[in-house]
């Protein structure tokens, strides 16, 4: 969710319990420019939904503040942060067998467990591995929603780098997830959006990194949109171009993906 939009309705969601007519920044209000965001708060959670049928975006953040936390759905969550454990040998082995991912892999993630809600808590982490917030992800059938983001530093733009040792952020691959970002630090550095989602800060968060060269991949059904943001932002960047993968760069056996990777980079 766009960044400075979060900031302005979290200050004002300190005097107030709920806001509404709202402009969406997932889909800015559509080709009628509609204000359609509402926004609630239970203690230091803050829900919002979209109500415009071209849009439905929904989800909540966690904020830090000195309101009290009663118990509801936002001190569940706030516990269940606090509850976090190692991942358990069955969810490495599912892990590794559904992305290909290895014990390196599995260290740079940093993933952890959270056992009463059985969700992997992928850490959202800055170029300096600082805790942004988590992307609460299941993989259970019966366990819904499919996935959360929990935001618990307002401070950085949610975006999740994984830092390519060898080549440094000389070469940066944007991508929508974090397992696809990492398994793609094998051979570049990748920044994971956490979504489709991009705004002015993002991008200039990442242009202090200083990429010499800057690849757009999102997944295959989002290419439209990875058209757009090259349009609207390539030319934050030296040089930018997007590219379209034959299917999620998660999915890729690990020596399709590294060269899918360097063919992308013109390497």
């Amino acid at each position: 969710m766009n960044d400075s939009v979060l900031k302005q309705l979290g200050a004002a969601m300190a005097e107030q319990e709920q806001l509404s007519g709202l402009m969406c920044p997932f889909c800015n209000g559509g080709g009628s420019l509609e204000r359609t965001l509402s926004m609630k708060r239970n203690g230091n959670q803050i829900s919002y939904i979209c109500h415009r049928d071209g849009c439905k975006k929904k989800g909540f953040f966690l904020v830090v503040g000195p309101a009290p936390l009663p118990a509801t759905k936002a001190a569940k969550f706030s516990k269940a942060l606090k509850d976090l454990k190692e991942l358990p040998a069955g969810v490495k082995d599912m892990l590794a067998a559904k992305y290909h991912m290895n014990t390196t892999d599995l260290v740079r993630i940093e993933a952890k467990w959270q056992p009463d809600m059985r969700r992997v808590c992928f850490p959202i982490l800055s170029p300096e591995r600082n805790l942004i917030g988590y992307t609460m992800r299941s993989y259970e059938k019966d366990v819904k929603p499919k996935s959360y983001k929990a935001i618990t530093n307002f401070a950085l733009p949610a975006l999740s780098y994984y830092r390519c040792w060898t080549t440094g952020f000389d070469k940066l691959l944007i991508v929508e997830d974090q397992v696809s970002a990492c398994r793609a630090a094998n051979t570049a550095s990748a920044v994971a959006l956490c979504g489709t989602n991009i705004n002015l800060t993002m991008v200039r968060h990442m242009k202090n990194l200083l990429p010499k060269r800057v690849v757009i991949c999102l997944d295959a059904d989002a290419f439209g949109t990875a058209i757009k943001i090259q349009e609207r932002w390539g030319g934050m960047f030296d040089k930018c171009k997007v590219v379209k993968p034959p299917k999620d760069l998660k999915d890729m056996e690990r020596d399709q993906l590294r060269l899918f990777i360097d063919t992308a980079f013109g390497e």
